[in-house]
C-alpha cells in the first residue's frame, strides 16, 4: 500500500470515518475500552451511554477535539454514572497534537460538566508511537465539585490518557474471546501493509463473528479494505476467501452473501470516471482550441458569420456565445 498515512488528509479521513462508523456503537466501543483499560473491572462496560457533540473543540467550536464520547457506569456506584466519561481520539499520526486535543476536551468536560473523564488515544500508525500516559494535569481536579471528587476518589486516583496503540498490540490481543470487532481491529493494525496472509486472517475473523454482527461488520470492513488498498478488489478477496474455506459452498461465503458489502461499482466507477475525465479533458481541450480559432477568425473579419459556422460546424447561437465570451475577456 502506498506510504500515505502521514501525508494525505483524504486517506486520514478514510481511516477516521471507518473508526467512527464502527465504534460509535456502544456495544462495539466496549472492545476499545477493554483494550485501553487492560482488564480493569470497576467499569460497567455493558452500560455505555453515547455522549453528544463529541468532536467539537470546546475552545474553538471547530470539529476535531475528540471523536467519540461515552458516559460510563461504575459498578457498585450507580450514582456516579453521569460523572465519569470516556472520550476517544483517533489518529494516524502526530500523537502530541492528538494528546493536546484530548487534554483540552478533558478540561472542558471536567470544568463545565462536573465529570471526570478518561481520555483514550487510538493510534492507527505504521510504526509504534510512544505516548505519555502519565495523566491529565492533576490541577484540573480543583475544577470539580467536592461531591464528585469524594464519590470517585476511591475509584479514580489519576486522570490518565490511555492508549490503544495498534503497532504495539499483538494479533492475539486483538482476537480475545470477548472482542466482537476483532476483524476491524486487525484491519486497523495492518492496513498500512496488507498482504494475502493478513487478509486471510481478517476474513477468518469475520466468519467467526456472531451471526448478528457477521454481515454488518463484514460489509463495512470489506468496503474499507477495498478503498484503503486498491489491490484487494472483490475478485481478489473472493479468491482469498475460497482458499481459506475450500469446503464451503461458494454461495455461503461472505463475499457472495454481502450484496453491497464491497463497493465494487464505486471502484469501477472511479476507473470509468478517470477515463471519462481524460476524455472530457481532451474534449474540452479540443473545444477550447476550436474556440480560439473562431475568435481569431472573428478578429480578422474576413469571413461572414455563416461561413464561420459552416467551417467550424457550430450553430449561430454557439457563435453568439463565443462572441460574448470574447468581449468579456
Amino acid at each position: 500500500m502506498p506510504d500515505t498515512s502521514d501525508t494525505l488528509p483524504a486517506q486520514h479521513n478514510l481511516h477516521s470515518e471507518f473508526f467512527k462508523d464502527i465504534y460509535s456503537n456502544p456495544r462495539y466501543a466496549q472492545d476499545l475500552l477493554h483494550l485501553a483499560l487492560s482488564g480493569n473491572t470497576q467499569f460497567d462496560l455493558d452500560q455505555l451511554i453515547p455522549g453528544k457533540n463529541a468532536n467539537i473543540d470546546p475552545n474553538t467550536g471547530a470539529e476535531g477535539s475528540c471523536d467519540l464520547n461515552f458516559s460510563v457506569r461504575i459498578k457498585d456506584h450507580p450514582d456516579c454514572q453521569e460523572d465519569f466519561g470516556a472520550i476517544f481520539k483517533h489518529a494516524t499520526g502526530n500523537a502530541p497534537e492528538a494528546v493536546g486535543q484530548l487534554h483540552r476536551y478533558s478540561r472542558h468536560e471536567m470544568g463545565y460538566h462536573d465529570r471526570i473523564v478518561t481520555a483514550i488515544l487510538v493510534m492507527q500508525t505504521k510504526r509504534p508511537v510512544e505516548i505519555d500516559e502519565s495523566g491529565i494535569d492533576p490541577k484540573l481536579a480543583s475544577m470539580l465539585p467536592a461531591g464528585v471528587i469524594d464519590r470517585l476518589r476511591p475509584l479514580v486516583i489519576k486522570f490518565p490518557i490511555k492508549s490503544v496503540n495498534f503497532p504495539k498490540l499483538s494479533d492475539e490481543q486483538l482476537q480475545g474471546a470477548d472482542i466482537i470487532t476483532s476483524p476491524c481491529l486487525l484491519s486497523m493494525k495492518h492496513i498500512w501493509n496488507l498482504n494475502t496472509e493478513v487478509v486471510a486472517k481478517i476474513l477468518r475473523a469475520c466468519h467467526s463473528l456472531p451471526s448478528g454482527d457477521r454481515k454488518n461488520l463484514s460489509a463495512k470492513l470489506i468496503s474499507y479494505l477495498g478503498r484503503a488498498d486498491g489491490r484487494y478488489d472483490r475478485k481478489t478477496l473472493f479468491a482469498i476467501e475460497a482458499d481459506c474455506f475450500p469446503n464451503l459452498a461458494p454461495e455461503e461465503r461472505l463475499l457472495a452473501k454481502i450484496e453491497f458489502g464491497f463497493d465494487e461499482a464505486r471502484l469501477e466507477g472511479l476507473e470509468q470516471g478517470r477515463k471519462q475525465g481524460i476524455e472530457q479533458g481532451l474534449d474540452r481541450g479540443r473545444e477550447q482550441e476550436r474556440e480560439d480559432v473562431i475568435v481569431s477568425m472573428l478578429k480578422h473579419g474576413e469571413l461572414k458569420d455563416s461561413a464561420i459556422c459552416q467551417i467550424t460546424n457550430i450553430t449561430k447561437e454557439q457563435l453568439a456565445e463565443i462572441k460574448a465570451r470574447a468581449i468579456r475577456h
